[in-house]
């Protein structure tokens, strides 16, 4: 499981420098006696029978009268133990220092018992590597400051140093007594602010648009009146706003409505009123006299909560209720604690979630909390999760110990231990874990604990799961299935109807289902005493995650796949879904949200793979993210459309699958009464067109249910619904067509022996593209990782013979027929070799050039016949006799632009070398399209002779070039005085065509640096002989080979690469061996931002057997470069066969490393890996 940490929060950003970075700071935006608008209170810790007598006291703070206008109070008397005070998230876009300041008092009965503190922290991000400044491994930034209680006001203030991050920062404020007991008065506060320290002091203007409903839900048709508050920076007795209703899934404007404020005192107020028409989730933008005023406030538009059948559709969508901790101390257990409650009430915990679709309620049954000691039980904590659940109606799935098999030692910290202590003699301690059990004893030491849930419980529970993710590395299947066979005999004793949930495999400890693979090891017949197979698809949350398509399908078939008798299956844990769009930053906090299509296609992926039901989400996740303004936080984006989704599927017994292509996915819902609900999503980032038939006898809607105007829709990540008879809707699906949107335009051009192949992104939306060429077309299949909406990625394939005129491929986000890429006519290709010597002589009409590399130098030497040689009158070379160069560093990247200057011009340069000093004493003029500020180090020799002039002119590699960069486009023209034509009689060019140079660049001949002038210039920032063209008795040159034998090899084998090119063959017979690689270690240039890795390569038969697998280095197939892991990125080892590819990945350079291991073969995998090219660019 998860470990658990909610907050709401306001992503919360300055309107202006120095404005406070949170709203609602002043505390004057509520209403005496109504909660304090942009504050949210977490209970930490509360008394269970206070809890229980009081299940719809609303615990939050109160607006009452402060120090300056209203202050924050919190509440007192009511069994709160401890809590924490949070405002609103923020995002910090630069290193600065912040101050925190605030005025607080503490009721008198408080003062020398409790303790209170400020908490400052940015949330944390799994994908960057801890750096040694951090304050924390988890938090970049984690500081705080202690409060002295006083029953006076008193001002505190803190400054602190924080840096520029890529996730959110919070602050709270804790309040606890020091003996664990109730509190007793209260905390009030008042005038928080967070600001820059270098930032002027503006007026405070925020506002909040305060719904009159607690948790701001309304039917369709209700009235929906908005009062709102706002701090203003005006004197005017009456002034005019605009407040706008802004969905949450889209960001489109509902409606924008004026609003008087009208002066009350300190501020001003104003009333709206609408009839709730769109169904959806919503928040609130606000507009005053030209500008945006931060404003708090959100709502939703929700159906009517309906009772689904038992084992329909509707019925399995459900989720977790959170855990809660045994008291493990004297004082807690006196008080018998609730503990981590992000619920404004007992009862709201679970209210909400049952208005958000849920229909089932994973209840953890923590053995310790419930028998603290052999035969000594309390079952008032566990007793009122499931009586909570099952009063509005939902049925309780209760998770049996609420843990797996493996253990920390709890004798070296008793109050932190996760079992009870008198298990302590049957557990044995794990070879090579310190502090590691595992809890191996016989199979009736369940009985006490297990007997006494059946007989107290089994009256409300149906369904019991066999533990919470026992497949740990450390738990022997031989144990697990031991104990369950004990489990499922004496469940069915007590009940032949109750259902046993076992298995529990989760993604967080391997992709390749290997616990599953495991239990059959041991005993195939295992799944003979579950009812059904409970998993956790981690990382596998849909079907489109970060580019990969199928994840959840695949996680699927895996998981049935290791099974010799197939069961119904439950999906009992998914808190992270990963949004399609915008993923989340890689932190629990952050990934326990998603977005409304990514959450319902997470349900909906399931039901079409046969998964009968889903309690993925936790109970946070229905609350938004958002600070509240009502004293019930309005719902989350994710729990308007769970009970959208339970609305559609009201009436509805089974489920069709429809196949349309491998990239969308689509089904019919049907019930008894001849109704039915279609569905379709597209998983292509670009989306497609849905031509809708002329009266189809369908309502069509968005997700939320909101009707769609017929004709043509766009059909993209979120879910359409098709509502009517059973006929009627198939009879859509028979006649619908979709129109696939153009994702990608795929260009080729051919220079010398190797084909370019060039991607251009049109999807608006980072993510992977794969061309797969048809054979005849003598290219792979080509992979483009594009790291924004309209990158572009090119492939360098190597092509000795013609390639035909035309190129079909099959893109891989399209269901569509082949397409043909975009053919550009072959250009010249020289070579740039070492030393003028070995240059090749290039001639022109009545001129001749040489091209070498010299000492870091693009060296050019041009004999020019010309007996009447003029200097230019000024400092641009080309107004007189001169050379001039044109450079494209990257000619065969944007192949759809020919055309250099533009709004947005490509990154192309301009030199011109005067063949005499000019009037104004210049022989140099440099020019760089896309840098305004280029100053360039070139220079140039010149001298006469009698037939005119020889000019050397240099200019820097590092001026133009980027390491790794192995071709550019070379346009040298000679130009004569007298003429304006760039290719007349008196003006001759390099490749003889009549263009504007300057302009165009398509025509320019290409240049190939040779292996040696790489190697001078790159040193080891890229990989050496990564063509593998250098090879002697079996080994490629300057390639580190690991360990071999005679079951698995690495050989260099001239000609068995693609097209005939050399390659290397890593075979492995034994996939047990940990790896079989070849490796470089590449030198990382100081500022370098990112790196482009390409590889071509084949694979066959890669098997990775049904080990246990870290996620983030799966077995199998392995391309690594320093801490990035294309396995992690991809999740997957690539297993089976993959015909040859060109491997595309981008890689962000997060840290400042100087050196970097580049690395490629296999790993703990058998099968064989031929790789033909490997090769590394780098962006500054």
């Amino acid at each position: 499981m998860k470990r658990l940490y909610g907050m709401a929060a306001l992503f919360a950003a300055a309107s202006a420098f120095g404005s406070p970075l949170i709203t609602g700071g002043s505390m004057d935006l509520g209403d005496p006696g109504k909660p304090v608008p942009g504050w949210d209170m977490e209970i930490a810790k509360i008394n269970y029978k206070d809890a229980v007598s009081n299940p719809e006291v609303l615990y939050c703070t109160e607006t009452v009268p402060g120090k300056t206008g209203y202050a924050l109070r919190t509440p007192a008397g009511n069994g709160i133990i401890s809590f924490a005070l949070r405002c609103g998230r923020f995002r910090i876009d630069r290193d600065a220092e912040v101050e925190v300041s605030f005025d607080c008092k503490f009721s008198p009965e408080e003062i020398g018992k409790i303790s209170s503190h400020v908490d400052l922290r940015t949330l944390g991000d799994r994908g960057t590597k801890p750096m040694p400044d951090w304050d924390h491994p988890r938090y970049p930034v984690l500081q705080g400051i202690g409060i002295r209680p006083s029953a006076e006001w008193q001002h505190v203030s803190r400054k602190f140093k924080i840096r520029k991050w890529n996730n959110d920062y919070i602050v709270s404020i804790h309040v606890g007594r020091r003996d664990g007991s109730p509190l007793q008065g209260s905390m009030f506060l008042d005038n928080f602010k967070i600001r820059f320290t270098d930032a002027p002091a503006l007026p405070v203007q925020e506002a909040a648009a305060i719904p009159d409903r607690d948790g701001a839900a309304y039917r369709k048709g209700e009235m929906i009146r908005i009062k709102l508050n706002a701090l203003l920076d005006s004197a005017d007795p009456q002034t005019d706003a605009i407040l706008t209703a802004v969905a949450d899934h889209d960001s489109t404007v509902r409606k924008d409505f004026p609003v008087v404020l009208r002066k009350n005192g300190f501020r001003h107020t104003g009333t709206v009123e609408w009839k709730a028409g769109c169904y959806g989730s919503w928040h609130f933008e606000l507009r005053h006299k030209g500008k945006n005023i931060p404003v708090l406030g959100d709502f939703s538009v929700i159906h009517a909560p309906v009772k689904h059948p038992a084992h329909t559709p509707g019925w399995g969508l459900g989720y977790n209720t959170n855990q809660p901790n045994a008291p493990r101390t004297p004082i807690s257990r006196q008080y018998t604690q609730l503990t981590t409650w992000f619920y404004p009430s007992l009862r709201s915990k679970s209210e909400i979630p049952y208005l958000a679709g849920m229909r089932l309620a994973r209840i953890w049954a923590n053995w310790q909390l419930i028998e603290p000691e052999k035969d000594k039980f309390n079952p008032a904590l566990t007793g009122l999760q499931i009586d909570e659940a099952v009063r509005p109606g939902m049925e309780p799935v209760f998770c049996i110990a609420g843990t797996g098999l493996v253990f920390s030692d709890g004798t070296r910290n008793p109050e932190h231990t996760r079992y009870p202590l008198y298990l302590q003699q049957y557990m044995k301690p794990v070879p090579g874990k310190n502090n590691t059990l595992l809890l191996d004893g016989p199979a009736t030491l369940w009985d006490s604990y297990l007997d006494y849930c059946l007989k107290t419980w089994g009256a409300k529970v149906r369904f019991w799961e066999f533990l919470n993710e026992p497949g740990s590395p450390e738990c022997k299947p031989e144990v697990y299935i031991r104990y369950l066979k004990h489990i499922y005999a004496r469940i069915k004793a007590a009940n032949p109807e109750y259902k046993v949930l076992a298995n529990g495999n989760t993604c967080d400890v391997g992709f390749d289902k290997g616990w599953c693979a495991r239990l059959s090891k041991a005993d195939s017949g295992y799944v003979d005493f579950m009812d059904y197979c409970a998993f956790h698809p981690y990382w596998n949350s849909t079907d489109y995650i970060k580019g990969v398509f199928g994840l959840y399908s695949k996680h699927v078939q895996e998981l049935r796949a290791t099974m010799k008798k197939q069961k119904p299956l439950w999906n009992t844990e998914c808190f992270y879904i990963i949004n399609a769009r915008k993923p989340q930053n890689d932190f629990y906090i952050n990934l326990e949200y998603c977005d409304a299509e990514a959450v319902q296609r997470h349900y909906l992926d399931g039901m079409l793979n046969g998964v009968e039901a889903a309690l993925a989400l936790n109970e946070n996740s229905f609350l938004k993210v958002a600070p509240r303004v009502t004293a019930i936080p309005a719902l989350s984006e994710m729990a308007t459309a769970l009970n959208a989704l339970s609305s559609h599927l009201s009436g509805m017994e089974k489920l069709e699958p429809l196949k349309i292509n491998q990239f969308m996915r689509a089904g019919i819902f049907s019930g008894k009464n001849g109704k039915a609900v279609g569905f379709v999503y597209d998983l292509r980032p670009s989306g497609s067109t849905m031509n809708v038939p002329e009266k189809s006898g369908v309502v069509i809607t968005d997700l939320f249910g909101n009707p769609e105007k017929g004709g043509k829709i766009k059909q993209s990540f979120e879910p359409h619904y098709i509502f009517g008879s059973a006929s009627a809707v198939q009879a859509f699906f028979r006649n619908v067509r979709f129109i696939p949107a153009e994702s990608c335009r795929v260009y080729v051009r051919k220079a010398g022996k190797t084909a370019h192949v060039n991607a251009v992104n049109m999807n608006g939306q980072a993510g992977f593209f794969t061309a797969r060429f048809k054979p005849e077309t003598k290219l792979p299949s080509v992979q483009f990782s594009f790291r924004s909406g309209s990158d572009e990625s090119t492939a360098d394939i190597y092509a000795p013979d013609a390639l035909p005129s035309e190129l079909p491929f099959h893109p891989d986000d399209n269901g569509s027929e082949p397409v043909n890429a975009i053919r550009l006519p072959d250009t010249l290709e020289y070579q740039i070799k070492n030393g003028e010597d070995s240059a090749e002589t290039l001639r022109l009409k009545n001129a001749s050039v040489k091209v070498w590399s010299e000492k870091g130098f693009l060296k050019i030497r041009a004999d020019v016949n010309d007996p009447d040689v003029t200097a230019s009158p000024d400092e641009l070379p080309w107004n007189g006799d001169s050379v001039e160069v044109f450079l494209d560093p990257a000619p065969f990247n944007q192949l759809g632009n020919n055309v250099i200057m533009t709004s947005n011009p490509l990154n192309c340069y301009q030199f011109g070398f005067a063949a005499l000093p000019s009037k104004t004493g210049h022989s140099v003029k440099a020019i760089a399209r896309a840098n305004g500020k280029f100053v360039s180090q070139s220079s140039v020799k010149q001298s006469r002779h009698e037939h005119g002039y020889t000019l050397e002119a240099s200019i820097p590699w590092n001026e133009f070039r980027l390491p790794g960069s192995e071709w550019f486009g070379m346009e040298i023209n000679i130009h004569r005085e007298g003429t304006d034509k760039p290719a007349g009689p008196d003006s001759e060019c390099l490749s003889g065509l009549p263009e504007k140079h300057y302009l165009h660049r398509f025509h320019y001949p290409v240049f190939r640096l040779a292996p040696e002038v790489l190697r001078e210039l790159d040193g080891k920032s890229g990989p050496v002989n990564g063509d593998f063209r250098e090879g002697r008795y079996g080994e490629a040159a300057s390639w580190i080979l690991s360990p071999q034998d005679f079951k698995n090899t690495i050989r260099f084998i001239e000609k068995s690469g693609f097209n005939g090119a050399n390659a290397v063959v890593i075979t492995a017979k034994d996939r047990s061996k940990r790896g079989l690689t070849i490796m470089q270690t590449l030198d990382v240039p100081p500022d370098a931002t990112g790196v482009r890795l390409r590889a071509l390569v084949k694979l066959e038969n890669i098997d990775s057997g049904s080990e246990i697998v870290d996620r983030w280095r799966p077995r199998g197939f392995v391309l690594r470069l320093g801490d990035w892991d294309l396995g992690h990125t991809i999740v997957s080892g690539m297993p089976g066969d993959t015909p040859w590819t060109s491997l595309d990945c981008w890689i962000p350079m997060k840290k400042k490393a100087k050196t970097a291991d580049l690395t490629l073969g296999l790993r703990g995998a058998s099968g064989e890996v031929t790789v033909s090219n490997i090769k590394v660019e780098y962006t500054k």
